[in-house]
């Protein structure tokens, strides 16, 4: 008979790698009870000699053992014998396979259409019934995959891998009859009032009229100079009738620190926003940096071998806004071109719009471009202009110097400056601050349930919270001293002191001559 995988293997905790089901040593799969370990390396032979008591636990070890390498799972094919009974099941990865053409070629498509995250992967999980134990036991087990597996930070995003713990989804409740609590606001009003010695406040802001909002987003970031942004300023307020209206006399004011008309040329890395939206850029920075690296756009324009290099290039929302420039490109076509021996200028104009005119400079010997519009100055991102001029010169790829890296998949690994010897950097610590939140966010899901281990829990984290902070504390002193004495290693000393060519004599004799009278040639007096 062949072993279960709690008969064959006998590990350590340490052994094993840390996950969210880990508790005392042992793996929890799912809400059945059923608990067994699984190594780090865990063989194809090891693998094979599994036996479950059902789908489920099958289905959730293989899903474990995904999560643990950095791919997601999904179900495959199922077969059922003549009583219509499930006698085998298949898991593969989610990357098997490729999307059927008529779900992304279609020319009346309204949306975006997903990216593209098969690529004929062949990694694979089967069990089948034994009907003589009335045991699951694996049928086929491929392990090799033909693609980059996810990292831990990223492996959240993978699909089979997005859940939600009990205990998170307690705090989300707590949270959500937090917000929805009239109390609260009043409670905020009240103590307002207190701190402002009850003096009622002459205005409250809220989000404001929709129209205006809208009108005046339009205007901040049109493109175009500053004369029309003057003119189409001027237009929206008169047909608003916004021209008594103080807030809007106050930022037409300051319009040129946030209208785009003004801004040209200044690069800003995209931002014009507030620190909130900030806050949620960072948040969602690497779900967007997953989703570039494990995915690829559909292609949609014509020029797809252009296409093609920028979505392998740039990051998938850069990758869409260089591609609206293509798109854009269609309605600009070339009038006039001066050259000389070292930068051939394009004259542009737009369609229906004779009087518009654009300048792209290109350099064939360096191969670089630049815009009169400035586009990809300020956001780093080349202009439909430059896009017309790459077709004009059959350029299969965009200029390197005309590829912002801040947008690139491989922003990053330009950006990183981490010494290769330094272990206890800020990545380790947010993987730690992550993880040891999980297990309060736990604790504090149980520990909540009586009023008695409410109260030992407490205890319990005061005093390791004193210790911990005794620790944080002679940790902190220790490294001050070690910048300190790495400082003082590199202070700035005098010069040594080395031979100079010459006659070596007279330096080692280190002797300071006396002056000499002008008169009598004797030292002692210059008179």
């Amino acid at each position: 008979m062949e072993k279960t995988i709690k008969q064959e293997f006998e590990v350590k905790a340490e052994d094993v790698v840390n996950d969210d089901a880990y508790t005392s040593g042992t793996y929890k799969l799912g809400g059945n009870g059923w608990e067994e370990k699984v190594l780090k390396g865990i063989s194809v032979e090891e693998v094979c000699k599994m036996q479950f008591a059902c789908i489920d636990e099958a289905e959730t070890f293989y899903n474990m053992l995904a999560k643990l390498t950095g791919f997601s799972i999904r179900k495959d094919d199922l077969k059922r014998d003549k009583n219509g009974d499930i006698i085998s099941r298949k898991w593969v990865c989610s990357k098997e396979g490729h999307r059927a053409t008529k779900f992304f070629e279609n020319d009346n498509r309204q949306c975006e259409p997903r990216s593209l995250t098969r690529v004929a992967c062949e990694a694979a999980f089967r069990i089948g019934l034994n009907r003589k134990y009335g045991k699951w036991i694996v049928k086929e087990f491929i392990r090799k995959h033909n693609h980059n597996l996810v990292d831990p930070m990223s492996r959240q995003f993978l699909r089979s891998h997005r859940t939600v713990s009990n205990p998170d989804k307690a705090q989300v409740d707590v949270l959500r009859q937090v917000d929805e609590s009239v109390g609260i606001y009043e409670w905020v009003l009240e103590t307002f009032l207190d701190a402002m010695m009850n003096k009622k406040p002459i205005s409250v802001v809220t989000d404001g009229d929709r129209a205006m909002r809208k009108a005046i987003k339009k205007c901040m970031f049109m493109r175009g100079n500053e004369e029309e942004f003057e003119k189409v300023w001027h237009e929206m307020v008169a047909n608003l009738g916004l021209n008594e209206n103080r807030w809007v006399t106050e930022i037409y004011v300051k319009r040129k620190r946030w209208a785009e008309a003004y801004l040209r040329g200044n690069f800003f890395g995209g931002m014009r926003t507030t620190q909130r939206a900030i806050l949620r850029i960072r948040q969602n920075e690497a779900k967007a940096e997953f989703e570039s690296n494990n995915s690829s756009p559909v292609l949609s324009t014509k020029l797809s071998i252009l296409e093609n290099h920028a979505a392998t290039v740039y990051t998938k929302e850069s990758f869409l806004k260089f591609r609206e420039e293509m798109k854009n490109a269609e309605l600009f076509f070339v009038v006039g071109l001066v050259s000389d021996h070292s930068m051939w200028a394009y004259t542009l104009s737009k369609f229906r719009h004779p009087n518009l005119n654009w300048e792209v400079q290109f350099c064939p010997d360096i191969v670089t471009l630049k815009c009169s519009c400035m586009m990809f100055e300020s956001i780093g991102i080349p202009c439909c202009h430059m896009v017309v001029v790459m077709k004009v010169e059959h350029l299969e790829e965009i200029p390197q110097l005309c590829i912002m890296k801040r947008w690139t998949k491989l922003a990053k690994v330009y950006t990183r400056s981490v010494p290769v010897n330094e272990t206890d950097n800020d990545m380790d610590r947010f993987v730690r601050y992550g993880s040891l939140s999980s297990m309060c966010n736990k604790l504090s899901y149980f520990a909540s349930n009586t009023s008695s281990s409410f109260i030992e829990a407490k205890n319990e984290i005061e005093n390791l919270r004193a210790r911990m902070e005794e620790l944080y504390n002679y940790n902190l002193k220790w490294k001050k001293i070690a910048v300190d004495g790495a400082t003082g290693t590199n202070q700035v000393r005098d010069p040594n002191i080395v031979k100079t060519k010459g006659n070596p004599g007279k330096v080692a004799m280190n002797v300071q001559k006396g002056r000499r009278c002008s008169r009598c040639k004797r030292v002692g007096h210059t008179i």
